[in-house]
């Protein structure tokens, strides 16, 4: 927990990470972070890209709509910095809210490959 919350600290204070955070009564209810970085530019675009993940209601506060209130947020942030692409993966769940928000399901499935971390 201490180095992921390092990690975060010191990729927020770099802009390589944006995050958004809905309070009640003072207390976090709902976040969301979004990964930004620059990729090799294509023909379409200027290769700047967003990835939006862990966003999160704690369960007192789910179906208070605070989880749409952070990913709007998130995503005017995101086109206010110029970022021409917001990806994202979506649970049943969230499905419908990232629908409604404009985003579609991309022309090629995720495809990943891992190898274990070293302790």
């Amino acid at each position: 927990r201490e180095e992921a919350t390092e990690v975060l600290r010191e990729q927020l204070a770099a802009g390589a990470m944006i995050g958004v955070l809905a309070e009640v009564d003072g207390a976090v209810a709902s976040g969301a972070l979004a990964r930004v970085w620059r990729q090799l530019p294509g023909p379409d675009d200027d290769g700047r890209r967003a990835w939006i993940f862990s966003v999160a209601t704690e369960e007192p506060f789910r179906r208070l709509g605070l989880a749409r209130q952070v990913v709007t947020r998130l995503v005017e942030r995101l086109e206010a910095a110029g970022l021409p692409r917001i990806d994202l993966t979506a649970s049943d769940d969230g499905m419908g809210l990232y629908l409604s928000l404009g985003f579609a399901p991309a022309d090629a499935p995720l495809l990943r490959r891992r190898r274990p971390v070293a302790s």
